[in-house]
Order: C-alpha cells, then sequence, then structure tokens
C-alpha cells in the first residue's frame, strides 16, 4: 500500500488510488524518481526545510534537567515524550536544539545499518524537549504546503529509504549527514493530496494496530489453554 501511494497516490476526483502506469499512461510524467503522478514535482529536501545536528553532551549531564530524545526514541511512528531520558542543558542550549511541533528527526549514527536515517515525528508536548547529537531534526520551512506527517510516513517508506542508506557511510557506525541527506530527492504532492495519503495511512495503522492486539489476545489465550491441558487442569477426553 505504501509503494502504491507513494508512487501513485490518490487521485482528486475518485479520491482512490489512481489506475497504475501501465493502464493510465496519460496521468504520468518521468521525474528523476522514475513515473510520478503528473500534478507532483519531485525536488531535493532542502528546498523544503533545513536540517540541524543536535546536541552532545557529557555522561554526568544526564538523568535530570529537560527531556530528551535518543536513537531508541527515533523508531515508533510518533515521538513519545512520556518515555524520554532527561539531560542538563542551558537555557541557550535548550533554546537552540528545542523541538517544534511537526519537526522530523532522523537517527544520524547507527551501530546497525539498517538503524541509520529512521525518522519518526515530534507532535507536541506541555514541557520542552531536545535532541541527541547522534540525531538530526529536519524542520518543514512551510508547514501549511508541506504537510510533516507526510513526509515522515515518506520518510519511513521503502524507497525512500533505499536511498538514504545508499548515501550512508560506514565507519565503526553507519552514518548520515545533513549535506547528504538535503540532496535526496523527494516527492511533492499538491498540499490536498498530501493530507489524502495521510488520512488513508492512519487509518492503515489503526487496522493494523487492532489486528494485532486481537492477535496478542487469542495467543494468550491459547498459551493459558495450553497451559491448562498440560498441567492437567483440563481433563482431555480421547
Amino acid at each position: 500500500m505504501m509503494q502504491d501511494l507513494f508512487t501513485r497516490g490518490i487521485d482528486p476526483q475518485t479520491q482512490k488510488l489512481r489506475p497504475p502506469y501501465t493502464e493510465a499512461p496519460h496521468l504520468y510524467k518521468e521525474s528523476e524518481l522514475g513515473m510520478i503522478p503528473k500534478e507532483w514535482e519531485v525536488k531535493e529536501l532542502s528546498s523544503l526545510g533545513e536540517f540541524k545536528n543536535g546536541i552532545n553532551k557529557d555522561k554526568n549531564s544526564f538523568g535530570f534537567g529537560t527531556l530528551f530524545v535518543n536513537i531508541s526514541d527515533a523508531y515508533p511512528e510518533h515521538l513519545t515524550p512520556s518515555t524520554l531520558g532527561r539531560v542538563n542543558v542551558s537555557t541557550i542550549e535548550r533554546e537552540t536544539y528545542k523541538l517544534k511541533e511537526g519537526d522530523i528527526i532522523f537517527v544520524r549514527s547507527s551501530v546497525k545499518p539498517s538503524g541509520v536515517g529512521y525518522n519518526t515525528v515530534f507532535v507536541s508536548h506541555n514541557e520542552d524537549v531536545v535532541y541527541s547529537g547522534f540525531m538530526i531534526r529536519f524542520r518543514i520551512s512551510s508547514k501549511e504546503i508541506q504537510v510533516p506527517e507526510f513526509y515522515n510516513n515518506f520518510f519511513r517508506y521503502g524507497g525512500f529509504r533505499k536511498r538514504l542508506l545508499c548515501v550512508s557511510t560506514v565507519s565503526a557506525n553507519t552514518n548520515v549527514n545533513q549535506e547528504n541527506l538535503n540532496r535526496l530527492l523527494t516527492i511533492i504532492p499538491t498540499t490536498e493530496e498530501q493530507v489524502a495519503i495521510n488520512i488513508l495511512l492512519q487509518s492503515i495503522s489503526k487496522k493494523l494496530n487492532s489486528e494485532q492486539e486481537f492477535k496478542m489476545k487469542t495467543t494468550k489465550i491459547k498459551q493459558g489453554l495450553m497451559q491448562d491441558l498440560l498441567t492437567g487442569k483440563i481433563e482431555v477426553i480421547a
């Protein structure tokens, strides 16, 4: 579904997936990312916003102070402030590295190559939140035109991640820097289509979460029944 949404998108007339290029070539045009809907553009990320590395602190600064985003916090789709650690920062550091609503945070450095470049989006919180030097913040310049939630989903899409991993470097860790991120290409659908795609992705995510919860419940029931059978609490009738 993500492959279809980020290559075919949603037709504004029908509010459904556009037919594939093979069935309706007149709806598409050639681009640096292949065939895309005629309404879309392709640009470098540098044209959408600004990247900034996070803050580095010594080990004695952790455990108290301001809420702090670290590498492990970037893997959920949305940042969860209730699970964050804390770091002691100055007033100037807090203002410099404070997250704003709609900021997207990428993992800059990871021990595992598959972990580099993972991203999450900051929605809002009643406390200030800063982010680690192992992270890079992406702040979209015009959030009224470019929807942060849409791009957070697009950056987690396999096609984009494959291109991101191609520009990462490997030493002791796998790293990606601002310069390479700035040059990565992104699709730019209309604002209305970004919203429509995002609504559909949210619906799919809710359905997936519901199915996963149901699976967990049935798994626990099965485990309980197996336990009862194996301990003789329930008689097995041949």
